[in-house]
């Protein structure tokens, strides 16, 4: 392999594992282990 399809695997690798975190990250917040990240704000807000 070219050194540059190596370099676009990884990026393509790279691409994934964010897009696993991010939806990994959605569906702790979806679920209600973890609060949104302003959350702070809005309890501020309220209290």
């Amino acid at each position: 392999m070219s050194n540059l399809a190596d370099r676009r695997l990884d990026v393509a690798v790279v691409e994934d594992e964010i897009a696993a975190q991010l939806a990994l990250k959605a569906l702790i917040v979806k679920s209600g282990f973890e609060p949104p990240r302003n959350y702070r704000a809005v309890w501020s807000s309220k209290y």
